[in-house]
């Protein structure tokens, strides 16, 4: 072996989704839920990466530094209109001008987007693109994709089922059905059944344009409080991401965008746009310091699923009903490798799946993985989120460390098997 095993390298994990407001709430000091992979298993999964929270108002998935979270307690019913002195947010305002037109913000004359956005101009453009969605036992929010009702929310918003409806930020509501929804990448697909004419669809803007820095708006339904928008900046981009639920279904990996924005529960589904209006992420967890649902909320650290991975999901559920998952094919472990003179982290490769696209592109065991394309990979969760936010099919070069020499490994993405999508038995 060319790599030593770096068992530091796992990020905390955290509880996840819990669809819509919760029933009883977790007791605190609820046992930690039990490592779904251990980041040296295959991972053809989408799963994981650095602590999240799922932002339903029944459960927000947060991340604790030592330790686990219990589930959110419950909100207490509310007006749509958030309170009047609402900290750190505000209700954004419906436009004149209402169409069927992907919303773009007005920027104002002689002002710098990227140093000096107008934020009401943005908040009036971009609201009425942002719904919030309702179930019996909660609430999240969503974005309006087009002008035939498609709708993405969250997985983790509306896995418990029953009736969903939406509500439109002039207060209108609608009942949806679900086109498609994947827990692998927590992200759902729905359709309002006759819906109005005037739906105004969020213009979709490209994450990579983004910079560390860059001030960003996240818009939705936090708490119940319908319409509420609040800024921060890019804290962080291509951030792993994990997260995990009470349910049985596979952990949560995201190539995430961290941001200050505050972000809380009922926020998950809702929008995170650029200094334009564009939409860059669906905002979709939260860190915590806390251990229960107590003290569960926004610290600052906020992630939300890129826009480009939001695109490449939701084409699929809305074509086929279910998501393709991108793999390439090989079993990895956390390690570090010596390269001229220095240590670096990286996904040590334990083993190749036959005929997989990592045999066919010439990965061998021991190998140590520390680039994908441009990114820079550290490890088991950050080469799993750099493989997930790819398409089927998508040719990317894999920067590898073998007997202490670089090279580079070109290979194509390829979909995982049907069954084969487990922490267990998955390979990325």
């Amino acid at each position: 072996m060319t790599w030593s095993q770096d068992p530091m390298q796992e990020p905390p994990q955290q509880w996840g989704p819990y669809p819509g407001q919760p029933g009883p709430r977790e007791p605190q000091g609820s046992p930690e839920p039990p490592q779904r992979g251990s980041g040296r298993g295959w991972w053809q999964v989408p799963t994981a990466a650095v602590l999240a929270a799922a932002l339903a108002t029944a459960g927000t998935w947060t991340l604790a530094e030592q330790g686990v979270i219990g589930q959110d307690e419950p909100a207490q019913s509310v007006s749509r209109e958030p309170a009047e002195g609402t900290p750190a947010s505000a209700s954004a305002q419906q436009g004149d001008d209402s169409t069927n037109q992907p919303a773009e913000a007005e920027v104002a004359a002689g002002s710098t987007p990227a140093s000096d956005p107008h934020w009401s101009g943005i908040a009036e453009k971009v609201s009425p693109s942002v719904v919030a969605v309702t179930l019996a036992n909660g609430a999240g929010s969503g974005v309006v994709l087009d002008d035939e009702g498609h709708i993405v929310t969250n997985h983790h918003v509306v896995a418990e089922g029953g009736p969903i409806h939406v509500t439109l930020q002039d207060g209108r509501s609608y009942p949806v059905e679900v086109v498609g929804s994947d827990p692998v990448t927590d992200l759902a697909v729905l359709e309002l059944e006759d819906g109005p004419k005037d739906l105004q669809p969020i213009t979709v803007g490209d994450d990579k344009d983004l910079k560390v820095g860059d001030p960003v708006m996240a818009i939705g339904n936090p708490l119940g409080y319908a319409g509420t928008v609040t800024t921060g900046i890019v804290s962080a981009l291509d951030r792993p991401v994990r997260a995990s639920g009470k349910s049985p279904e596979e952990p949560v990996v995201t190539n995430a965008v961290q941001t200050s924005a505050p972000i809380n529960p009922g926020n998950s589904g809702g929008a995170l746009v650029d200094s334009r209006g564009r939409l860059v992420g669906i905002n979709s967890s939260i860190a915590s310091l806390g251990r229960s649902a107590d003290t569960a909320g926004s610290i600052g650290i906020g992630f939300a699923i890129t826009a480009t991975q939001m695109k490449n999901v939701t084409e699929d559920l809305v074509e086929s009903g279910s998501a393709r998952h991108p793999q390439i094919g090989v079993r990895i472990e956390d390690g570090r490798v010596e390269h001229d003179g220095a240590q670096l982290a990286a996904a040590g490769v334990v083993s190749v799946e036959e005929g997989s696209a990592a045999a066919k592109a010439g990965l061998q065991k021991g190998d140590a993985i520390v680039g994908l394309d441009d990114n820079q990979i550290d490890g088991v969760w950050s080469l799993i989120a750099q493989v997930r936010e790819q398409r089927v099919g998508d040719e990317v070069s894999l920067r590898v460390i073998r007997e202490g020499k670089e090279r580079e490994v070109s290979l194509t993405v390829a979909s995982e098997a049907k069954g084969e999508a487990t922490a267990e038995g998955g390979t990325p």
